[in-house]
């Protein structure tokens, strides 16, 4: 992490170099890879050296860099994270924004920058090279090469993820990361609609989040991975309590409070978990291992907001055109809008991909508090058309905490 350079007047330079800071501590919050501190960077700032070079001689692998310009009641921050070997840009971004509270802009800015930089930094580690021979890979590049696979978003590559990840574990038991990717994946699929969701699946999931939170308790990924299988499970107060400790590791973290959402969703509230969500849509977008759009779909649903269920719907559907749950709720809330027309191709569409598709399978795999909430659910699918099987009547209430 480079200083970021002061393109304004020198009385702008504490900003500059405080930004540097906070996003250096930020991204050092991310126990999954090495960030060098001040001392090691700021010894650089000023002097008219290559990336190359700076790179070489602090052991480099990718470096951040940014500018800082202000103009008026205006400021523009720019920053972009850099491949330095070959000169490649891996990622840019730029910030413009009014000037208020500098601590409190300077925050925002950081918070922003962090999210966006963490699933990039990933992203070149999963397209890089392996950097072991074919016949030699670590349990670190097995990792790297089923990340690759996981960016694609495709039932063949999460396939050929989940096997890379397997054998990352198996070469190195203690490695946390790979663990918690492999759950996600796993959970993810029957979200997707293509993993079958089994009870021996369900433990499997949980014991990979007991396990990574015990390898990397540092670790605010491992702490949302055990709050987001709980929370699919039902169990709410547990849930809650290791996502607002995914949040205390990292607050710079937006999975970490979007996960946070969810269990405010699971849990019944909606207007909580809205919020976050939308937090963690606009600053942490690009992470595919968080799907806010289909999380609003459904908080909408429930809140009957069904036109705004079906924009988050479409948004969704643009990231994966077949996820299973995203095109269920879309036909519920046409159904609900009372657009038969539009509901039953919607809901024609769902079942020429999932064609076992039945409103009770569907809703096995939903633990949330309120039962009026999952009726409302049925309600809407049963509308829409999908098919059902025998249907017993629920008693409207709450489930308890288990």
């Amino acid at each position: 992490m480079l200083p970021f350079a002061n393109l304004s007047d020198s009385a702008d330079e504490y900003f500059a170099d405080g930004l540097t800071e906070d996003l250096i501590h930020a991204l050092s919050l991310q126990s999954f890879y090495r960030v060098l501190g001040r001392s090691a960077t700021f010894g650089f700032k000023g002097k008219n050296l290559t990336a190359r070079l700076i790179a070489r001689e602090i052991d480099a692998t990718y470096l951040i860099q940014g500018s800082v310009r202000r103009a008026g009641s205006k400021i523009r921050v720019t920053a972009e994270l850099i491949a330095p070997e070959n000169g490649e840009q891996l990622w840019t971004g730029r910030y413009d924004r009014d000037m208020g509270d500098l601590f409190a802009l300077q925050d925002e800015i950081t918070t922003s920058l962090s999210a966006a930089l963490a699933p990039e930094i990933f992203r070149a580690e999963a397209s890089a090279p392996a950097r072991s021979s074919s016949a030699d890979l670590t349990a670190w590049d097995r990792f790297l090469k089923g990340l690759s696979h996981y960016y694609q978003q495709t039932e063949a590559d999460f396939e050929a993820s989940i096997a890379l990840f397997r054998e990352a574990i198996a070469l190195d038991p203690g490695l946390a990361i790979a663990r918690a990717y492999l759950g996600t994946i796993m959970l993810q699929g029957i979200q997707y609609g293509w993993i079958k969701s089994t009870h021996e699946l369900w433990a499997e999931a949980m014991e990979l989040a007991e396990s990574s939170v015990r390898l990397d308790p540092r670790s605010s990924y491992t702490f949302a991975f055990l709050s987001f299988v709980h929370a699919m499970q039902g169990r709410y107060e547990a849930a809650m309590e290791a996502g607002k400790r995914a949040v205390q590791l990292n607050p710079y973290d937006m999975g970490a409070r979007g996960v946070l959402g969810i269990c405010h969703f699971v849990a019944g509230e909606h207007r909580e978990a809205i919020e976050l969500f939308s937090t963690a849509v606009q600053r942490g977008n690009s992470d595919p291992r968080y799907q806010w759009p289909a999380m609003s779909a459904f908080s909408h649903y429930l809140l009957r907001q069904y036109d705004a269920s079906l924009s988050w719907a479409r948004e969704a559907l643009y990231l994966n055109p077949n996820h299973l749950q995203v095109l269920a709720v879309r036909a519920a809330s046409l159904a609900q809008l009372g657009r038969a027309e539009e509901a039953a191709k919607a809901t024609e569409v769902l079942l020429a991909s999932y064609p076992g598709l039945t409103v009770e399978k569907h809703l096995r795999n939903f633990r949330w508090r309120e039962l009026a909430e999952l009726a409302h659910y049925r309600e809407g699918l049963l509308k829409a058309g999908v098919p059902s099987t025998k249907l017993t009547l629920i008693e409207t209430g709450r489930r308890t905490a288990s």
